[in-house]
């Protein structure tokens, strides 16, 4: 059996996706104009997104190769464990 959408959306809502992308960028010393030439946008929408608890996918697809790190698995991870609970 699937977990159901709410459990879903609960679960996906768990992830403060800026922070994990700040951490990543911090781990490969990035900073914030940097990623922000990487991305084609400005410094203060890299701040932004920092303090994002969600972003669009293709957003995401993006910081994913500016940062070369998939982002998704930390959805897919979660949707997953979900799952494998609801089936227990």
């Amino acid at each position: 059996m699937l977990a159901s959408p709410l459990n879903l959306h609960f679960c996906i809502m768990s992830i403060h996706i800026g922070e994990k992308i700040k951490q990543r960028a911090k781990q490969l010393r990035i900073g914030p104009t940097e990623l922000g030439k990487r991305i084609n946008t400005s410094k203060q929408n890299i701040h932004g997104i920092y303090k994002r608890k969600s972003l669009d996918s293709g957003l995401l697809k993006e910081l994913s190769k500016a940062l070369e790190f998939n982002f998704f698995q930390y959805y897919s991870s979660q949707i997953l464990s979900v799952a494998n609970d609801t089936e227990a």
